[in-house]
């Protein structure tokens, strides 16, 4: 057997290899989604046998989750107001333990109603950006003013763009204004307020007023350049990679979808 043939015969088996390993992955994925599909539809419709997708159209009633969402948005609210009012160098570790539970929430439940491309959302780019900061360059200057310039610049202008609302029987609201909100909060408390006593990470006088050029560097030519490369990776999500599963499928919602539909936004107009 020549070693051209034998090459081939191994690259012949590692790519069945391959291909039996991922389908195996996709068939044990779907088992695990199908064995959660009935307890979280019973738990969010009250009915196992309704879609949550068809659950949100239908016209609103007082049911269980709605109190408990109401009460935990309540509880939240109160919560976030004390550890940003009572002990604001502290307010990071909060955010750090609330926002990848939130993430993890959202990220189920919109799945359900195939609303997921809204997790490649520019919002979802600044929190990670936050949460990263925090685990990995909690000292990084640059990278602090970054993510100041992102949090209290488009996250937060989405608020009203998107018209997001306390509504507190209504997780998904909740969620959203939490998303939006909490980055400027955070970033506010670590400005003014620091980030403990811990040496490893910023003090507020680490963050004093820079120079004029690192001001601009930091807070406009680094910010500007982050938010164009989440706008390239997004365009080649939904443009190239996944654009024949979009058109084929008008029900998976994207924000560009969103907007566009939306009649009551003051764009459209």
């Amino acid at each position: 057997r020549t070693p051209t043939t034998t090459t081939t015969t191994m690259t012949d088996v590692s790519t069945r290899a391959d291909r039996a390993i991922a389908a195996a992955f996709r068939a044990r994925s779907g088992k695990l989604i199908s064995s959660a599909r009935k307890p979280v539809r019973r738990a969010v419709t009250g009915n196992e046998s309704t879609r949550v997708r068809d659950y949100v159209k239908l016209p609103r009633v007082i049911r269980r989750i709605d109190k408990w969402s109401f009460c935990a948005g309540v509880g939240a609210l109160m919560t976030t107001q004390y550890v940003a009012t009572s002990m604001p160098e502290e307010f990071w570790k909060y955010y750090c333990v609330c926002t990848p539970l939130i993430f993890v929430a959202r990220a189920a439940y919109y799945r359900m109603i195939r609303w997921q491309y809204f997790l490649y959302d520019f919002c979802y780019f600044a929190n990670a950006a936050c949460l990263i900061f925090h685990a990995c360059a909690p000292r990084n200057v640059t990278l602090f003013r970054s993510i100041f310039a992102f949090a209290n610049g488009p996250v937060l202008v989405a608020i009203p763009m998107w018209r997001n609302s306390l509504v507190f029987h209504s997780v998904d609201k909740v969620q959203s204004v939490f998303v939006h909100a909490m980055p400027c909060l955070l970033t506010w408390c670590g400005r003014w307020y620091g980030h403990g006593d811990d040496v490893n990470r910023l003090s507020a006088m680490d963050l004093d007023s820079p120079a004029l050029y690192e001001g601009l560097r930091d807070l406009m030519v680094y910010p500007i350049f982050g938010y164009l490369t989440w706008q390239v990776l997004y365009l080649i999500k939904t443009e190239l990679l996944d654009m024949k599963k979009l058109d084929s499928d008008p029900t998976l919602m994207t924000s560009l979808r969103w907007l566009a539909g939306d009649t009551k936004s003051a764009q459209n107009r």
